[in-house]
């Protein structure tokens, strides 16, 4: 399977290119993943750029960062270090957020450190939808492992909404499935 292929070694070396500079925290006995930080740069993070929070989170596990558990208003939370500045990237309640230890960092500095961050994690995520997420998913459509759930029923309780020509004017007709009846 995945777990020892050519696709996750080709994965993980693009990984270290993408994210050069990165380092992901230790975890070693007697080593605390903490840092001395006790206050840090929450940047909110464009879902425009990481549309999908699973695609970094994948690439910082493979780093080798590891998860630091739910939390209370959080799914989940990786931290790690570019150029030696303590970060954790966080999936909480309203979205992706990037947190940089507030120590030798002003404002300014965080949001260039933080476009940085967010520039390498969407190269990232673009080479691990290239070099494995697609020959995975390739190999469980081949074995039938895929189901593509039918829609219809959801999409037929939406309102069918068009423009039709009544009287040399345009109108809008509005269908719902419930009534079957015509409204202009």
């Amino acid at each position: 399977m995945i777990e020892d292929s050519a696709a996750l070694r080709k994965a993980k070396a693009g990984l270290k290119k993408s994210l050069h500079g990165f380092a992901p925290i230790a975890d070693q006995p007697g080593q605390s993943t903490e840092t001395e930080a006790t206050h840090f740069h929450r940047l909110e993070v464009n879902l425009s750029r990481l549309p999908v929070p699973e695609l970094p989170r994948l690439a910082l596990s493979l780093l080798g960062s590891r998860n630091l558990g739910r939390g209370e208003k959080s799914a989940w939370a990786y931290p790690f270090t570019v150029d030696g500045t303590y970060c954790y990237l966080a999936h909480e309640k309203f979205g992706l957020r990037l947190c940089i230890a507030a120590t030798n960092v002003d404002d300014g500095q965080a949001i260039v450190i933080g476009k940085r961050i967010v520039r390498m994690l969407d190269r990232a995520q673009r080479g691990l939808e290239k070099d494995l997420l697609r020959e995975l998913s390739e190999e469980q459509v081949r074995q039938g492992n895929v189901t593509v759930r039918n829609q219809y029923g959801r999409l037929l309780g939406v309102c069918w909404l068009f423009a039709v020509e009544r009287d040399g004017r345009l109108c809008t007709v509005i269908v719902t499935p419930r009534s079957r009846r015509c409204s202009a």
